[in-house]
């Protein structure tokens, strides 16, 4: 959707259902700019693994984008040096009400990275394997996650839930204890 330069573009929609996508330079899915909109559902998005080129991200809504990443496994964006990661989904100033749930991403340097962008709407994944943060919300005013899975590469499988649920998730033993 982006055109030669950074103030010539056309938005667009983008429907993306039940597909491979792997092989790709910097991102597998870039969705940008206002008026833009992206609906991915059911997509398999496979980076190259450790990479020395390039940070890979799996999707990428930014710079006023919005739409819904849902149902995806989303995996191996790594970077292997120290300067930047790669994420299985990054929100780079995205539109409002962006929506990344019941994802699976696995073995992405960061699993979410939310930055810049108002009220998204991070629930019900399971990031795991990544070796720097599983959900990293920076500048993300209003956003907001629920019911996360996170498993550390040890097998240590962390729950995040709003803090309203923490007694039931306790109490019925889905949990052993509520930080």
């Amino acid at each position: 959707f982006t055109g030669p330069t950074n103030d010539d573009f056309t938005p667009g929609t983008v429907i993306l259902l039940d597909n491979v996508i792997a092989r790709y330079q910097k991102n597998g899915v870039t969705v940008n700019e206002r008026g833009s909109r992206g609906y991915l559902h059911d997509n398999r998005i496979q980076g190259s693994g450790a990479n020395p080129i390039i940070a890979q991200n799996g999707v990428q809504f930014g710079f006023g984008a919005v739409g819904k990443i849902e149902d995806n496994l989303i995996t191996v964006n790594e970077y292997t040096l120290d300067t930047f990661d790669g994420s299985g989904v990054i929100l780079t100033q995205a539109g409002e009400n962006v929506s990344v749930k019941d994802n699976d991403i696995l073995r992405n340097d960061v699993g979410v990275f939310v930055d810049g962008t108002r009220r998204a709407r991070v629930e019900e994944n399971k990031v795991h394997d990544s070796p720097s943060d599983g959900i990293a919300l920076t500048e993300a005013v209003g956003s907001a996650g629920r019911r996360h899975e996170v498993v550390a590469r040890d097998g240590t499988r962390v729950l995040l839930v709003k803090p309203i649920d923490v007694p039931t998730y306790v109490e019925y033993g889905v949990a052993d204890i509520g930080i």
